[in-house]
């Protein structure tokens, strides 16, 4: 008889979260993506034939749906165990090479990593035509046995601080008496500051991230003028850098406090440059057109709409493995998208997307990514139209400084926010020092139309057609405006006129040169909240476009 066999790999979320770099980020992600595969390729190798992911190469996913037959699923399950356990044991082994000796507590870091993976698996039988139920079924006892969860007290050190990456667990590093690292901890792969009591895991991303030149948050920010100044003033900012070696990039040339953050060794070779590096930039800025590089970037976190409905439309299969198919392709364009507008890609796996984009890009990206994935759904023969699933998307915008823990958390804020109506896309702004400001969009069925009327706003403000004390004048009427129901039409009408009114004293005489679609968005408002959003709106094209270069076309 059939059986189908579902395994989930964990963490995911916290795992990949718990990053003090973007290297650190992307290890994680990739080092989660390979052990996914490990897992897909043994159950395969023991005769499972997989329907998600649609092959075991595929990018990403940390369930495993297979269906077996004439095998012990409990043993599968065991073997895929194994795997997943051993890539683990390998990494850490290879990394273990890379750091050298008399660094790390090598049993303590064996234990932690040992403890680390957190498998789990079910299943039931799949009689011919029940494979719609079995799936049901097989979810569920997946679900009460992750409920079941195994809870086993992690290895400790009496004295060691915990790792502040991970707080469950103890630091594995052989520290000094001032409990602070070891001296060759500080240097290549490392580069670790001296509060920086890792793990066995974190250390594992740390040396992982450094090998796959992951570009710091600093760098991402600053793409936003890079890709628009001098390519060759670039090219000589990224000499030096490559001079300076150890952990800059050409991020840290950008931004004056991103010094403090890099090795003695590395902050030295760079300092004796400083004042050619501030001559290159000041170059590169004004080739750009812009004062200064805004240190600002964004964070996409974007996810599958009514994915749930589709697999419950599914009763072979082969269909649900054609749908894994397409979520496949989706994960793979979805890397591309972000590559092309300038960003850095952390995970795409399925319906899931993680990545980091300068401030000029990330809108239109997430509105190509939205496209590419109703394409990819639309083409599905299984997609009917009242269950054609749908991307949203939540968009921070936080400093480069911003702890990059907080930064996800603040992008997963925003796709909640994004998720309550579905194909739509939440911008939450989050200044340093300043209250977090969210507007909210849906893509409808055109997420160009998101892009246009947002560059039309950008153009606004860029071009000083629209005052930029406008929006927050119109953001202060309206918060002292009563919302009274029995008068609404009249207050509508009465803050039409009084917006209006600001904004020809702003605007001067040529009322609506230049700012028609800001006319046609007023004339569709009906509520206070309505006028709120728009203003919030406003503040954000602002905010988006101060010390950004002008729009230009994607890198092909």
């Amino acid at each position: 008889m059939n059986t189908l066999l579902a395994i989930s790999i964990g963490p995911v979320q916290d795992f990949i979260a718990a990053s003090r770099r973007l290297g650190d980020l992307t290890a994680g992600s990739v080092l989660l993506t390979e052990i996914a595969s490990a897992v897909a390729k043994e159950v395969t190798k023991q005769g499972g034939n997989l329907i998600f992911p649609a092959a075991p190469d595929a990018d990403g996913p940390n369930k495993i749906l297979a269906m077996l037959t004439d095998n012990d699923a409990a043993s599968v399950a065991q073997a895929a165990q194994h795997a997943a356990s051993a890539l683990l044991v390998l990494r850490w082994e290879a990394a273990l090479k890379t750091i050298g000796a008399g660094v790390v507590d090598e049993e303590l870091a064996r234990q932690q990593i040992a403890q680390f993976l957190e498998f789990y698996a079910a299943w039931s039988p799949c009689p011919e035509g029940t494979y719609a139920e079995a799936r049901l079924r097989v979810d569920r006892l997946l679900a009460g046995r992750k409920a079941l969860r195994d809870f086993k007290q992690p290895p400790t050190r009496a004295g060691q601080p915990k790792s502040p990456l991970d707080p469950s667990r103890e630091c594995v590093l052989n520290l000094h008496d001032s409990l602070t690292v070891p001296e060759a901890a500080k240097q290549a792969p490392l580069y670790l500051n001296a509060g920086e009591t890792l793990d066995a895991i974190s250390l594992l991303k740390r040396v992982e991230g450094r090998a796959s030149k992951a570009p710091s948050t600093a760098l991402v920010a600053a793409q936003s003028m890079l890709r628009a100044c001098d390519p060759e003033i670039r090219k000589a900012l990224e000499a030096i850098a490559g001079d300076a070696g150890g952990d800059a990039d050409l991020g840290d040339l950008i931004f004056d406090n991103r010094l403090d953050d890099l090795s003695a060794s590395t902050r030295d070779k760079l300092q004796s440059r400083w004042p050619e590096i501030l001559a290159l930039r000041h170059k590169a800025c004004e080739s750009a057109g812009i004062h200064a590089c805004s240190p600002y970037y964004a964070v996409i976190v974007a996810d599958g709409d009514k994915m749930g409905k589709m697999l419950g439309a599914m009763q072979t299969p082969d269909e649900h493995r054609a749908f894994s198919s397409r979520l496949a392709e989706f994960a793979t364009s979805a890397r591309n998208i972000v590559k092309q507008y300038y960003g850095a890609p952390i995970y795409t796996g399925g319906d899931d997307v993680l990545a980091l984009l300068p401030l000029v890009t990330a809108i239109p990206c997430s509105a190509a990514l939205a496209t590419a994935f109703k394409q990819a759904m639309a083409n599905d023969s299984t997609a009917e139209r009242d269950t054609t699933p749908s991307l949203s998307a939540g968009l921070a915008i936080v400093h480069f400084m911003e702890p990059l823990q907080v930064a996800l958390r603040f992008a997963r804020d925003a796709e909640k926010l994004a998720k309550i109506d579905r194909n739509s896309i939440a911008i939450a702004l989050h200044t340093r020092g300043g209250a977090p400001i969210t507007v909210f969009n849906r893509w409808e069925s055109d997420p160009g139309k998101v892009v246009a009327t947002w560059n039309t706003f950008a153009d606004m403000q860029q071009s000083d057609e629209l005052s930029r004390g406008f929006p927050y004048e119109m953001k202060a009427l309206v918060a002292e405006w009563p919302n009274d129901k029995d008068t609404a039409k009249l207050n509508r009408d009465v803050l039409k006129k009084e917006v209006e009114r600001i904004l020809k004293r702003k605007k001067g005489s040529d009322l609506r040169d230049g700012t028609e679609q800001l006319y046609l968005e007023l004339s569709s408002l009906n509520t206070r909240d309505e006028f709120a959003a728009l203003a919030d709106w406003l503040i954000i094209a602002r905010f988006l476009t101060s010390n950004t270069p002008r729009r230009e076309p994607v890198n092909a």
